[in-house]
């Protein structure tokens, strides 16, 4: 295979390996990333969480780094079991200045070789590690550490979690955290990763300048503990001896694995929590990663991806079609750098009382793929799948953004495969796929899939071990359905194993969905005719006829909104938004039941019938054409999203033999139209949508996080249904009608907007648009119309005015291990700045500060000004409760500030959140009150602060517009009057207004905020040991 031509590596001197790829996307940035190879499960018995803490001093403590704040940049830094990596995505130029970054940023990473382990920062990195311990120590965590303790049992994996001990963290000395680092941060274990906008021969030079002194013989000389300053070098060695380490690549952790084990032996595992509130099964089989490097692994490689694409749309779209044992199933094989091997598994979970069924199905399903492979309809659709994706990324070439190229060529280098260009991958996929035959994809299903085969009864035993880990709530006993052992685990797997299976039959996927003539038919019934679009935030209507830029936006004359942008940073690819105001808001308000909005929204998604199509032919046609559909209720609205390819799908055959299908943007008009007029309510998807929402209820139950936010939210709130999850009897209480009745009421033509962006040509997707959307006739789901019983202007709903004083929640959960959570929150304008009176964060900004020049006043008339001003402070406040809460009173790893952010309804709230340890729970509290009273009176916001979060603010914003998704959020609401102040403004002047907002424009924000102490609402959630349990 060939290697990418763009990249430059080398080694320096002293041992230091680098690697560059030049990228321009986005223009004038770059990162570079520094990997250590050494990370947890290199750490001897009495070292586990040195790795980690290492880390936090190295880096957290580097003054150079601090030289980086402020210009834009992002730096962090991460330990997992393998390697330890540093990174710093900056600005090629420097805000101030315009001198290049490149050596500033490389300062900061030659910092972490040579990293200074000061007492000072021991302490507050210490700190700030135990408190990320009880952070990260949620139940999926544990769960995780549950998978991977038997998972890799036989080796050090299933020891050295990255988080450490926490005995032996609160030990260590200065003296203890050099050691580590003198061991193993040398130039010749290290590899440093540059891919930007950067030229290759400069930046050799600026490593060269910025590394070239180091050496692994200095770093020697300041290991300091007398005993190991001999060992530690052996130590390291003897841990790597013998390894897939020292044997397959210095990138993978230094551990064996049992490749090999005799027999049809099953290793189970049961792990019971009273947290669990559903059953978990995880299955899985080790194999050594196979090097990619020439054609015939490369062809192995995609029958293997098609292969496994078959089995999982069989399992998501044959596997649900009635009464689904499973909730979420998956069957995959992933090549695991962490872990020095490729991983096959089946993840799965399930009611607790349906496990044997859902294992039944799941693992037959496996079997069956082994025994008879993919059909050729299967074959020839997801290698067609294959082949747009690598067209897709062919045409996105060096407009990848610079993380997800660096990410891809990490892990690639990792495993020993060719790194590729997208066209050279484009090249060899072609190559591959037009040589790969029927019998190559079936020979890697039945690879894939032989550990699950050779349970079965006369069947050859697999070579490996077959590990499966369940995962149960505490509670079922002995002869409950729910009840879940090591033997019945090992037994049901068994059995699953000798159900009789038939070849899979090939199911008629249409190649459309709506002929030509009943488009033509429409088209003759309803002309369609374009009108101008009409905005609320002081810009000029639009002509009918006219195509503007940034985006073009239009109404139709059956009262649908529409907007479009032309979006080339993604290429091919396109992203529609269908936005359709009202949601819980107007499911409380137009009397529907609790719950149906949003059971009625989560059915459709469930759904899928249209016209003559069964779901079943709908789902498959979505694969064929590679749609994904999305669709949600929220407080304020229901949302349907659909990402889509913008060229021809659906292809069959390769080369100058294809035959074309309709695009991805054609196919998505489609889907969109049948949702608006033609969508089958089907009780079977009502049924797999409550059991979604009572999952979903019942997990918030035992989650501590999710249920302090939920006591907050009643109490602020008055237990408005608007804003709390939906309980399990109002969710199984909704019938297919209410649902139907809820979500159709909202879909009138008058009430959509649709926004569409992506790699097109405007008129075309226009015209599509004219085609598909504007036959709607405009009195389409009158039906369903149900009228508003208020007299609000537009229809505005509101967030409850919260009661004075506010009050504080202490709230208990039941669980083993010690973790606590507390919150501050206040009321606070929506996104655009309107409080829940209806006033303006603008209109008290004008009355508060009499006088103010009239530039001023201009300023914060602006529409976007409230908007943009939150965006900053937000910003601010979080900066700040860093400085405060984690480096200068150490309660905490992180704490975070957020708003609401509605756009329709008048109000919101702001939330505070912080972890810490139950005992400096109400110190972290107090810390973020006091952070806030501070930014209020004794520690203002200065011009520094918002030079710092207007790049910040500016910076992602200019990041994200290379999305799709990001154009078809900014765009909806553009021409909806329940928005007023979002319009074509808020896109064009940007930049413009957020670049002119003061110090004092946010200080006076800041006041808009119900922030005084008598407005604060305060929780802290802590847990408490389950009844009968006993302290150890």
């Amino acid at each position: 295979l060939p290697m990418h031509p763009d990249v430059r590596s080398g080694t320096l001197p002293n041992g230091l390996p680098y690697i560059i790829l030049p990228n321009k996307a986005p223009a004038g940035r770059f990162e570079a990333h520094l990997q250590v190879f050494s990370g947890s499960s290199d750490e001897l018995e009495p070292q586990q969480g040195i790795a980690h803490l290492t880390e936090h001093v190295a880096y957290m403590g580097s003054r150079k780094r601090e030289r980086l704040f402020g210009t834009g940049s992002q730096t962090n830094a991460y330990t997992d079991f393998h390697h330890t990596v540093f990174y710093a995505a900056c600005p090629v130029l420097s805000p101030r200045g315009n001198q290049p970054m490149l050596p500033m940023a490389l300062d900061a990473l030659v910092d972490v070789m040579e990293a200074r382990v000061e007492q000072s920062r021991l302490e507050k990195e210490r700190a700030a590690v135990l408190s990320e311990m009880t952070m990260v120590n949620t139940i999926e965590y544990r769960v995780e550490c549950q998978i991977l303790s038997t998972l890799h049992r036989e080796n050090r994996l299933a020891k050295r979690f990255p988080i450490g001990k926490e005995s032996l963290i609160r030990s260590w000395e200065g003296d203890d955290v050099r050691t580590w680092h003198r061991t193993h941060y040398r130039p010749d274990n290290v590899l440093l990763y540059l891919v930007g906008d950067i030229d290759p021969s400069e930046a050799e030079k600026v490593i060269a300048e910025k590394f070239g002194h180091l050496s692994a013989d200095q770093q020697a000389t300041e290991i300091r503990i007398p005993e190991l300053k001999v060992e530690a070098s052996k130590l390291a060695d003897a841990v790597v001896a013998g390894s897939i380490k020292a044997g397959q690549s210095w990138h993978y952790p230094p551990v064996r694995h049992d490749w090999f084990a005799p027999g049809k032996k099953i290793r189970p595992h049961i792990f019971r929590h009273e947290l669990l509130q559903a059953f978990s099964l995880h299955l899985f089989a080790k194999r050594p990663v196979e090097e990619i490097v020439d054609l015939d692994g490369f062809r192995r490689s995609m029958a293997r991806r098609v292969a496994l694409a078959a089995l999982q749309i069989r399992l998501n779209v044959g596997g649900r079609s009635d009464d689904p044992a499973f909730t979420f199933v998956e069957f995959n094989q992933l090549d695991s750098a962490r872990e020095g091997c490729a991983v096959c598994s089946l993840d799965l979970t399930s009611e607790p009382a349906r496990w044997k069924d859902a294992i039944g199905k799941s693992v037959s399903e496996i079997r069956k793929l082994g025994l008879y492979g993919v059909t050729p309809g299967e074959m020839e659709r997801y290698a067609s799948s294959l082949m747009t994706d690598a067209e897709q990324l062919a045409a996105q070439g060096d407009r990848i953004s610079h993380g997800d190229q660096l990410s891809y060529l990490m892990e690639t280098v990792a495993n020993g495969h060719t790194f590729m260009s997208p066209m050279q991958s484009y090249h060899m996929t072609a190559k591959a796929l037009s040589t790969m035959t029927l019998e190559d994809v079936n020979e890697a299903a039945a690879e894939l899939c032989s550990h699950v085969s050779s349970i079965h009864d006369g069947a050859e035993a697999s070579e490996g071990p077959i590990i499966a880990i369940a995962c149960t709530p505490k509670g079922p006993k002995e002869g409950d359905p729910g009840f879940c052992d090591e033997d019945s685990l090992v037994q049901a797997i068994y059995e699953a194993c000798q159900i009789e299976v038939e070849p899979e039959e090939d199911v008629v996927v249409p190649h459309t969905l709506i002929p030509e003539e009943e488009l033509a038919k429409a088209i003759a019934e309803n002309q369609p005719e374009w009108k101008g679009g009409k905005f609320t935030d002081g810009t000029p209507d639009t002509a009918a006829d006219s195509l503007t830029r940034p985006i073009t936006l239009r109404r139709f004359t059956n009262g649908i909104r529409v907007g479009v942008a032309q979006n080339q940073a993604e290429s091919q690819r396109g992203h529609l938004r269908l936005v359709a105001p009202g949601g819980r808001d107007a499911e409380k308000r137009l009397g529907f039941k609790k719950g149906s909005m949003a059971v009625g929204a989560r059915t459709m998604q469930e759904g899928g019938a249209f016209g003559p199509w069964t779901r079943e032919q709908v789902e498959l046609f979505c694969v064929d054409h590679l749609l994904m559909v999305e669709i949600n209720c929220n407080e304020e609205a229901l949302t349907f999203d659909f990402v889509f390819p913008t060229t021809n799908v659906g292809n069959v055959g390769f080369g100058d033999d294809v035959q074309l299908g309709i695009t991805g943007t054609e196919s998505v008009m489609q889907i969109l139209r049948e949702i608006m007029i033609g969508f089958k309510w089907e009780e079977d998807a009502l049924g797999r949508s409550k059991q979604s929402f009572r999952s979903s209820h019942e997990s918030l139950q035992k989650n501590l996080e999710g249920l302090s936010t939920e006591r907050v939210a009643e109490a602020m709130t008055q237990n408005d249904d608007r804003f709390l999850s939906i309980d399990v009897d109002s969710v199984n209480s909704v019938t297919l009608d209410e649902a139907r009745q809820a979500v159709m009421s909202q879909l009138m033509p008058s009430n959509v907007e649709i926004s569409v962006a992506g790699d097109f040509d405007v008129v075309e997707i226009l015209e599509m648009l004219y085609k598909y959307v504007g036959t709607i006739p405009a009195d389409a789901n009158k039906e369903f119309l149900v009228e508003d019983p208020k007299t609000l202007p537009y229809n505005i709903g509101r967030v409850p005015a919260t009661e004075i004083p506010g009050g504080h929640i202490e709230l208990q959960l039941p669980d083993s291990d010690p973790r606590a959570v507390a919150y501050v929150a206040g009321t606070a304008p929506n996104a655009w700045g309107f409080l829940a009176d209806g006033a303006t964060v603008t209109e008290l900004l004008l009355q508060g500060d009499k006088r103010s020049s009239d530039v001023a006043r201009k300023r914060r008339s602006h529409p976007l000004f409230a908007y943009a001003a939150l965006s900053l402070l937000s910003e601010i406040v979080n900066r700040r409760l860093f400085s405060t809460v984690r480096e200068r009173k150490q309660l905490t790893y992180d704490a975070n500030f957020s708003f609401s952010g509605f756009e329709r309804l008048l109000g919101g709230w702001f939330l505070i959140t912080v972890t810490a340890s139950k005992e400096k729970a109400q110190q972290a509290l107090e810390a973020c009150k006091e952070t806030i009273h501070a930014l209020r009176k004794t520690s203002t916001i200065t011009p520094d602060n918002v030079e710092s979060a207007k790049r910040v603010v500016l910076n992602r914003h200019d990041g994200e517009l290379r999305t799709s998704a990001y154009w078809t959020h900014i765009m909806s609401g553009i021409q909806e009057e329940r928005i007023p102040l979002k319009g074509p403004l808020s896109v064009t002047d940007f930049h413009t207004v957020v670049d002119s907002i003061t110090p004092h424009d946010l200080q006076m924000t800041l006041e808009c905020l119900g922030v005084e102490d008598n407005e604060l609402y305060t929780c802290i959630g802590q847990t408490v040991l389950p009844e009968g349990s006993e302290t150890t």
